[in-house]
Order: structure tokens, then C-alpha cells, then sequence
């Protein structure tokens, strides 16, 4: 066979034993240029064959679209028939990709392990693992590189169990603007058991029948499009955002109008709603719909030890400075507003528990961590992660601090301890008080003024006498800065200015 072999689909249901005769060319690298076109990254665990097959006799043979499948690394069975069930059901030409391989639309690629997205020669190329470095999570490898090259472009699904590789990748996807599908409640080729799998980072879950058709309705929508709120009525966005309010709490009035408008786009696509009107009824007649756009907008931006010279700076130039202003029986008070599924309040906490250890203290610490997403704190809660936390936290932390939990890491005793989450919103409800530190990062960007001059005021509010602050690295307190001095610019670290007053802030 070839370095990258091509089969066209047969109208037989079995394949003949000798296909060399179904074998074409692949795409010449040499190819012109294309214009950028939707890839989606199919993620299958095992099990998943009888989806694959009801996924693509859905789709049409032409829909601008290829498609990347990328098999669980520990389930080598179902890659060694994927190329034939594929070939006979899908419509397009599949290809096995043992080489680097240029991606052209309507073409299905079907890697035999870790396989990433690169430009070479102006055009989108799969590399396999034969040429980088083997990985244990490939599915989360494809779906980064293909935020990373495609961004809105991006499409990650995720059929059948695959123990949590994948997860963290559909974030990523999520952040730069792409889509992401998961599937649920289907039955197992063997097991016949459901197994649903993890949502919380998706678009849309649904069975693979009607994802295809999501699919298929998503590709009749140029890309861009989800960015226009052209037509768009403000008494309609009141509306929505009422809506939104009564059914999830979240007040949608808070965050830029930009930022809403993308997301409810978004939402709007997904639902193969034409105009703002017919959305608004959707979410009217179906709370669930609701639901989904109250998690659009607080789509989780976050991961262990984000920005590492962030977490740098806060050891190298405030640590020290806690310790001393807290007694050594004090209590040490740390929160993270916004802190979603959970990694930087147990990035902070093993921070200054590292800190303790280096210095010879035993201290009594609690990080909080807040949000107004209940199921984001319910994955705080359980401090359950996958593998591919490998790329952030080193060996030497996750032994000390992480229990391994079948093929995930669960956060350990001593940083339990540490840390406590609950409900919390930080643009209208009164701040948690007496804290040391306050790490409220990559938030503020997402909040219209009135909101962002609250939540800097809440800060203000909370911190003690000399405690810090940590914005994301594209904020700063802005009107706002009298309350606050620099610490640290690059890192936009501050410290509370005793002579502000945040009373009448909002004024």
C-alpha cells in the first residue's frame, strides 16, 4: 500500500481482498493553494464503529467539508477496520495517512495514530506521528492544531468513550471560535450499555445520525457568517437576555455586546435559526436552549499553570510577601473569581504549598474558587482530569499532588484541602472579604465597562491591607487604577492602594 492510499466507496457491503484495483493517488503536495474550508477532527473510542457508519451515510458527497478520524491509541482493532467500514458508507474518497498528506475538501483521512494539522507550501497537510513526536493523547493533538491553524474554520467530534483524550483539545477548539460535537446516548457495538460521553465543553451533543445533519447544516453557512448581527433589534436582545436571566441567572447584559453578539451567533447556527426573532422563541419554548447559551457565553478559557511566567511571577515577587503579612497562625486567603472548571485554584494552591514546603512552614491555606457556571464548579468539585494535563503540570507535581484514576488524574488529598468552591457572581454579588490574593484572570475582557468597574471594585474590596491582584495579560484596571498599584506590568500583578476607595465606583 502506499504512503497515503486512497479508497473509493463500493456499492458492495463486503470489500474484495485484493484492493489494490480501489487504490487512487493522494493529493500532490504541490497543489495550488486553497482557500480555507472547514476540517473536522473525528475522534473515535472504542466501540464507535456502528456510529461512524450512521455518521456518513448521513452526509451528502459534497459539503466542502474533509474529515480527519483519529482512533483511541489503546483500541487498535478498530483502526485496523475503519479504513473499509469508511470506504464502503462514506460517499467521498478516504484516505490512509502514513505520510504527510495535503487535505482537500469532500476527502475523508484516516490516521493510524497521532496525526496534526500544519501549513507546508501554503496548504493545510496532515503530519503523522512517524514525523513528530508520538503523543498519548492524539486526538487532543489534532483538534489544538487545527484551532491553531484554523480557528472558526476548526471542527472537533467526538464519538463513544475515549477516555478523556479529547476533552481538553474541544476546549481549545471552543476558544479560538470553532465547533464541537459529542456524542451521546448510543449503545456500544459489544457493551450494550450507554455510554454518554463528557459534554461540558461542546456545542452540541447529540447521536451521530444528527450530528451529521448539524454538520451538514453547518456547512451551508459560510464561514463569517456567524459574526454578523446585522438586522439585529435591541428590544430583541432585552428580550433574550431577560430570557436567559430567568431560566439561568446568568444577566447576559453584563458582558460586551460583541462578545454576545458572537455567541449567540454561534448558538443561532446551531440551531438553524435564521433570524434573532426565531432564536428568541427557541429559547423561549425550550429552557435547554437556554441552558446552552448561558455555557457559550462562559465558555471555559483555562488550564493548568496558564501563562507560566505569570505563575512565575507570583512565586518570585508575592509569596514571600504573604507569608510575612499573615502570621504563622493566620489563615492564608486566596480567590479566583471566574474560575470555571477548576486548574487555576489548584495551580495556586500548589504554588504556595510548594512555597510552604521550600520556606519550612505549615500554614493553613484556602484558595476559593467562584463562578456562576454550576456545572463548571461541579468539575471543579470533583477534581477529575484528564491526561493531557501531562503538557502543563510536570511529573514531580502530579505525583505529589494528583492521584492516578484509570486513565485520569484526580486532584489529591492536600490540595482538597486547600481549596473550596461554590456560587458566586463576581458583576453583582457583594466579594468575598480578607483575602491575600485575589487571581482574577482573562475576565474582565469578556464584561461591558459597568461590569468590569464592579468586579475591580469587589477586588478592591476583598483584598487586605497590601494584597495583590492578577489580571489576565491583556487587562488592566483601567479607570480604575487609583485603586491599585504595579507590582509587576508585564505579569499585571497589583497591589491594593490603601488610600483608594471603591464607595463610589459605578457612580
Amino acid at each position: 500500500m502506499t504512503a497515503a492510499s486512497t479508497w473509493s466507496r463500493t456499492t458492495d457491503t463486503a470489500m474484495p481482498d485484493d484492493h489494490s484495483a480501489h487504490l487512487r493517488s493522494a493529493p500532490r503536495s504541490d497543489a495550488a493553494p486553497a482557500e480555507i474550508f472547514r476540517i473536522v477532527g473525528i475522534g473515535v473510542g472504542p466501540g464507535a464503529l456502528n456510529s461512524l457508519r450512521s455518521f456518513f451515510r448521513m452526509l451528502p458527497s459534497r459539503t466542502g467539508i474533509a474529515f480527519v478520524i483519529v482512533p483511541h491509541p489503546c483500541d487498535p482493532d478498530t483502526y485496523s477496520t475503519l479504513p473499509r467500514l469508511v470506504a464502503r458508507e462514506a460517499s467521498v474518497p478516504v484516505t490512509e495517512v502514513t505520510a504527510p498528506t495535503p487535505v482537500v475538501p469532500d476527502h475523508v483521512y484516516i490516521a493510524s495514530a497521532a496525526v496534526v494539522l500544519d501549513v507546508i507550501d501554503a496548504a493545510s497537510t496532515l503530519v503523522p506521528s512517524t514525523c513528530q513526536t508520538t503523543t498519548a493523547v492524539p486526538i487532543d493533538d489534532l483538534y489544538r492544531s487545527l484551532a491553531q491553524h484554523l480557528g472558526p474554520a476548526a471542527v472537533g467530534v467526538l464519538l463513544s468513550g475515549t477516555d478523556g483524550d479529547g476533552e481538553a483539545g474541544l476546549q481549545t477548539i471552543r476558544e479560538r471560535g470553532g465547533d464541537t460535537f459529542t456524542e451521546r446516548d448510543r449503545t456500544l457495538d459489544g457493551g450494550g450499555e450507554d455510554a454518554p460521553v463528557v459534554d461540558s465543553m461542546t456545542d452540541v451533543t447529540a447521536n451521530a445520525v444528527e450530528i451529521a445533519a448539524r454538520l451538514t447544516s453547518l456547512a451551508r453557512s459560510p464561514l463569517g457568517a456567524r459574526s454578523t448581527s446585522e438586522g439585529w433589534v435591541a428590544e430583541e436582545i432585552s428580550s433574550l437576555a431577560a430570557t436567559v436571566r430567568t431560566a439561568t441567572g446568568l444577566d447576559l447584559q453584563c458582558y460586551k455586546r460583541s462578545t454576545l453578539d458572537r455567541r449567540v451567533a454561534r448558538r443561532m447556527l446551531v440551531c438553524d435559526a435564521r433570524t434573532l426573532s426565531e432564536y428568541l422563541e427557541i429559547v423561549r419554548d425550550d429552557p435547554d436552549e437556554a441552558f446552552s447559551l448561558h455555557h457559550e457565553i462562559l465558555i471555559p478559557v483555562t488550564r493548568f499553570f496558564r501563562d507560566s511566567e505569570v505563575f512565575s511571577a507570583i512565586s518570585s515577587e508575592v509569596l514571600f510577601d504573604i507569608s510575612k503579612a499573615v502570621a504563622p497562625e493566620g489563615h492564608l486567603r486566596v480567590w479566583v473569581p471566574g474560575c470555571s472548571t477548576g486548574e487555576e485554584v489548584y495551580s495556586l494552591a500548589i504554588l504556595f504549598l510548594e512555597h510552604f514546603e521550600d520556606v519550612g512552614e505549615h500554614r493553613r491555606l484556602t484558595v476559593f474558587g467562584t463562578d456562576v457556571s454550576e456545572r463548571a464548579l461541579a468539575h471543579a468539585r470533583r477534581g477529575l482530569y484528564p491526561k493531557s494535563i501531562e503538557a502543563d503540570v510536570s511529573a514531580e507535581r502530579l505525583s505529589r499532588f494528583f492521584e492516578v484514576d484509570g486513565d485520569d488524574y484526580r486532584v489529591g488529598a492536600e490540595l482538597r484541602e486547600s481549596s473550596a468552591f461554590s456560587r458566586h457572581d463576581i458583576t453583582h454579588d457583594a466579594p468575598l472579604t480578607n483575602m491575600q490574593l485575589v487571581s482574577m484572570r482573562n475576565l474582565l475582557i469578556y464584561l461591558c465597562k459597568d461590569a468590569q468597574r464592579y468586579a475591580l471594585a469587589s477586588t478592591f474590596d476583598s483584598l487586605e491591607s497590601g494584597g495583590f491582584l492578577v489580571l489576565g495579560t491583556a487587562e488592566t484596571p483601567g479607570a480604575l487604577e487609583g485603586l491599585f498599584e504595579i507590582v509587576d506590568k508585564g505579569a499585571r500583578i497589583y497591589r491594593r492602594n490603601d488610600g483608594g476607595s471603591a464607595r463610589h465606583v459605578g457612580a
